[in-house]
């Protein structure tokens, strides 16, 4: 699943894609993509609505119109595409959930194989009322270490599943929690309530490392999925735990051990990662 550097990756294409543009018709392929909300009368709000920005908060992406504002959750393998010239190629045209035409010509088209991404028109007023967004904790980058330490320092929760949940503190998925536990050196099974403030902090600090590194390299194009029109990203290459079970650690030569933390695969090495 796309996380927070891909996410931002989208965002950042998205923003070149269509700011300032004006959204002049919209087609939908598969009615499950809406929540909330008859296509219909999805259609009459958001035609002639102006794309003044496209924000991120948390995995959601936000395209700022002049009255509503667009929420979108790409889930497994959401992509967006820029089509010109109606030039589709099969799989494009194959996994079309909705489009947008837009009065310059193009048509933004959002594709997802398995189905699963979702959007959400709100009122630009009330957008940060919706509970999908209100629930969300605070990024790496805005969060004191002091109210990281707040929230996990009663619960019996191993420290791996408590830093994926995002009303806890938003923004890592599976890949990232593991590449920040590794760095640092915390083991991720760890209950919460055993960590201190200063291991609060270092969690901090290293997500803000790795979040700002993979953002910088485009996220992660691991398996099937990439951000839409061949943009792919590198920080794959810079993985030192995720997905290599079995592998030397860069640090002591130690093997990389895989084990299940909260359902999720989790990478951890036994040396520099006592528990």
């Amino acid at each position: 699943m796309p996380e927070l550097p891909e996410v931002e990756t989208v965002r950042r294409v998205l923003e070149l894609w269509v700011k300032n543009k004006r959204i002049s018709d919209t087609h939908l392929y598969y009615s499950r993509v809406l929540e909330d909300i008859e296509f219909t009368l999805f259609k009459e709000k958001i035609i002639n609505q102006k794309i003044n920005d496209v924000q991120r908060i948390g995995k959601y992406l936000l395209f700022m119109l002049d009255d509503y504002v667009l929420v979108s959750h790409l889930r497994m393998e959401g992509k967006y595409y820029l089509i010109k010239d109606n030039i589709l190629d099969e799989k494009m045209d194959k996994y079309k959930i909705i489009d947008f035409s837009l009065d310059d010509g193009s048509t933004l088209l959002y594709n997802d194989v398995r189905k699963f991404g979702k959007m959400k028109l709100l009122k630009k007023d009330e957008y940060l009322k919706d509970v999908s967004l209100k629930k969300l904790g605070k990024e790496p980058f805005y969060i004191s270490k002091e109210e990281l330490f707040e929230k996990i320092k009663n619960s019996n929760k191993p420290i791996k599943e408590l830093i994926l949940d995002q009303s806890v503190m938003s923004g890592l998925g599976n890949i990232y929690a593991d590449e920040v536990l590794y760095a640092c050196k915390i083991n991720p099974l760890r209950k919460g309530k055993n960590l201190n403030m200063e291991e609060c902090s270092l969690i901090i600090e290293k997500s803000i490392v790795v979040l700002n590194k993979a953002i910088e390299l485009g996220g992660s194009t691991i398996r099937s999925y990439h951000s839409g029109n061949k943009v792919d990203g590198r920080f794959q290459n810079e993985l030192k735990v995720y997905g290599k079970k079995g592998e030397k650690c860069e640090n002591c030569a130690s093997l990389i051990e895989k084990t299940v933390v909260g359902g999720r695969g989790t990478h951890y090495c036994p040396n520099c990662q006592k528990y």
